[in-house]
C-alpha cells in the first residue's frame, strides 16, 4: 500500500480530527500592478499548487476553502483577510512567491490577531528555498518545504502534534529547525486531482499573445505532465524545490482531466506548467497522440528546451508536429542570454542557429512562438543590447519576454554570486523580486537604465520591418490567428512599446 493510500485510510477513521482549512494565494506583484492599472500581464493563472494541496486536505476529510483575488468576494487583500477570518479556520495555509511573501505574512498576522489559535502554515518556492525567513516572521508556525502534498497531509493527520515528519521547517527556542528533506513523489497518480474553482478559472488567462485570444478564452486551466526539471539553471527555484527530481503523471490521466475540465468548466484554453515539456520526448509525444485522438477542443501553451546545458539539441520536429496536432497553439523556449559570462553563470547553452530552426518549424506548423530573454548580468554592456536586437530580427519570434536576472534567495545563483559577495544587490525588499525590477548592480549599466534598454529592445524589434513582414506572413498562412495578434498589438500600444 503506497504512503498516500495509507494516509487516506488512517484519516478516514479519525473524523474527530477533521479541521477547517483556509487556503490563500495572492497575486504576484506584477499581477497586482496589472490589476490596478488595467494592463494585461503575461499569464494570469489559477493557483495550481495550492489547489493540489486543497485536494489532499479534502480527500482526507477536512473542510477546505480557497481564498483568491479572482473571486468576487475577494477583490482586495483586505477582503481576503476579512473573509478568511469569518470562515474561522483551524489552519491558515498560504502559498507565496518571493515577491508576495511580505503581503502573505501581513494577512497571516491579521488573521492570527483575530483568531489566536489558528495554525499558520506557509509553503511555496520562497520559503522552501529560504527557510531562514522564518526567523524574521515568527507569526508563521510551520513551513512546508519542497513538494507539499504528503507533508501537509501527514501534518494534518497528526493534528500538528508530530513535527518530526520530513519536509518541515519551524522555530524552536528561537532557532530554526529543519526535518529531513522529502523527495518528490515519482508517481503523481497517487494524489487526487487539483481542486478547481470555476470563478478563478473564468478570470484566468494565457497571454498576452495566445490562440484563442485572451478575450475568447473560457475556463482557462493549468495542467502538468512532469513536476520538476533536472537541467539545473542556476536562477531557477526548481534547483532547491525539487533538487533535480521529477514526478510524472500518466498520459491518460492528463487527457481525462482536460476532458473533465472542458465538460465542467467550459475550458477551451490551458497552460502546461511543465518547465520543460519535452524533458522526456517519447512520453510527451505519447501524450500528444492521445490528446489528438480525444479531440477535446482545448488549445494549450507549452514550454520546451531547444538545447541541453551541454549544447546538444533536445527538440524534435516530430514532437512539435505532435504538439500542434494535440491542440498546442503556442510554444515557448528560453534563449536567456548570449553574453558569455551570463551563459556560464546561468548554466545555459545557446545556439542561435538551433533556435532559428526551431522557430521556423513552429511557424511551419502554424503555432505561435515565444522566446524568453534575461538581461541584467553585471558584465553586460550597451552594445550587447544592440546584438540582441539583431538576433531577434533574425529569429523573428511572435512574442518576446525580456526579464531581469533575479537571484532568488536560496537558488544556486544566490549561493554562488550573492552570498560570496561577487554580486551586489540593490535591494533585499522581496516585493521587488518580480524579474521586472533590477535588483543586481551592474558594472556598466546604471540603476535606472536597464528598464530603458529593455523597452528599447522590444520597441526596436516590434517596430522593425522584419517583425512586420513576419506578422503578415504568419497571419496570411494562419488567418485564425488574426484576432490573437490584434489583441496582442493593442497590449503593446497600451504599454507604450509600439
Amino acid at each position: 500500500m503506497c504512503i498516500y493510500t495509507q494516509l487516506r485510510f488512517i484519516n478516514s477513521s479519525k473524523a474527530e480530527k477533521n479541521m477547517r482549512i483556509a487556503l490563500i494565494s495572492l497575486l504576484s506583484s506584477e499581477q497586482l500592478r496589472a490589476k490596478q492599472t488595467g494592463w494585461h500581464t503575461f499569464n494570469d493563472l489559477e493557483p495550481y499548487g495550492l489547489e493540489c494541496i486543497a485536494a489532499v486536505a479534502k480527500e482526507n476529510g477536512h473542510e477546505t476553502r480557497l481564498f483568491h483575488p479572482y473571486q468576487s468576494k475577494n477583490p482586495s487583500e483586505e477582503a481576503i483577510a476579512k473573509e478568511a477570518t469569518e470562515y474561522k479556520p483551524n489552519v491558515l495555509a498560504i502559498s507565496a512567491y518571493t515577491n508576495s511573501f511580505p503581503r502573505s505574512v501581513a494577512i497571516a498576522q491579521t488573521v492570527k490577531s483575530r483568531i489566536p489559535s489558528v495554525k499558520i502554515v506557509v509553503g511555496g518556492d520562497h520559503i522552501t528555498s529560504f527557510p531562514e525567513n522564518l526567523l524574521g516572521n515568527r507569526i508563521i508556525d510551520l513551513a512546508v518545504i519542497g513538494e507539499g502534498e504528503t507533508t501537509f497531509g501527514q501534518l494534518l493527520d497528526s493534528n500538528f502534534e508530530n513535527l518530526d515528519i520530513p519536509g518541515l521547517a519551524y522555530l524552536k527556542d528561537g532557532a530554526l529547525k529543519l526535518t529531513p528533506w522529502r523527495n518528490r513523489v515519482r508517481d503523481r497518480g497517487i494524489f487526487p486531482r487539483a481542486l478547481r474553482d470555476g470563478e478563478i478559472m473564468a478570470k484566468s488567462r494565457v497571454g498576452s499573445l495566445m490562440y484563442p485570444a485572451p478575450s475568447k478564452q473560457t475556463g482557462t486551466a493549468s495542467v502538468m505532465l512532469n513536476f520538476g526539471c533536472p537541467l539545473g539553471c542556476t536562477y531557477c527555484t526548481e534547483t532547491t524545490v525539487g533538487k533535480g527530481k521529477v514526478g510524472k503523471r500518466n498520459a491518460d490521466d492528463v487527457v481525462r482531466e482536460l476532458g473533465e475540465l472542458k465538460q465542467n468548466f467550459g475550458t477551451n484554453t490551458a497552460m502546461f506548467l511543465d518547465l520543460t515539456f519535452n524533458l522526456y520526448s517519447n512520453q510527451a509525444e505519447e501524450l500528444c497522440k492521445r490528446l489528438a485522438k480525444a479531440n477535446l477542443g482545448v488549445n494549450w501553451y507549452g514550454m520546451i528546451r531547444v538545447t541541453s546545458p551541454n549544447g546538444t539539441q533536445r527538440v524534435k520536429p516530430s514532437l512539435l508536429e505532435a504538439m500542434a496536432s494535440a491542440g498546442a497553439s503556442k510554444i515557448a523556449f528560453g534563449i536567456e542570454s548570449t553574453e558569455p559570462e551570463a551563459i556560464k553563470d546561468y548554466h545555459r547553452s545557446v545556439s542561435i542557429q538551433q533556435d532559428e530552426c526551431a522557430l521556423r518549424e513552429i511557424d511551419r506548423i502554424g503555432v505561435l512562438s515565444k522566446v524568453l530573454l534575461i538581461i541584467g548580468h553585471p558584465e553586460e554592456k550597451r552594445d550587447y543590447y544592440d546584438s540582441l536586437i539583431n538576433h531577434l530580427k533574425i529569429l523573428t519570434p511572435d512574442e518576446v519576454r525580456i526579464s531581469f536576472i533575479t537571484p532568488f534567495p536560496g537558488t544556486e545563483l544566490w549561493k554562488n554570486k550573492v552570498k560570496t559577495g561577487e554580486w551586489s544587490l540593490t535591494s533585499r525588499d522581496w516585493s521587488e523580486y518580480t524579474t521586472f525590477n533590477q535588483v543586481v548592480e551592474m558594472n556598466y549599466i546604471g540603476q535606472r537604465e536597464l528598464d530603458t534598454q529593455r523597452r528599447r529592445i522590444l520597441r526596436a524589434y516590434y517596430s522593425s520591418p522584419e517583425f512586420e513582414r513576419h506578422l503578415r506572413n504568419k497571419v496570411s498562412a494562419n488567418p485564425h490567428l488574426e484576432q490573437s495578434y490584434k489583441e496582442f498589438l493593442e497590449v503593446l500600444k497600451v504599454q507604450k512599446v509600439i
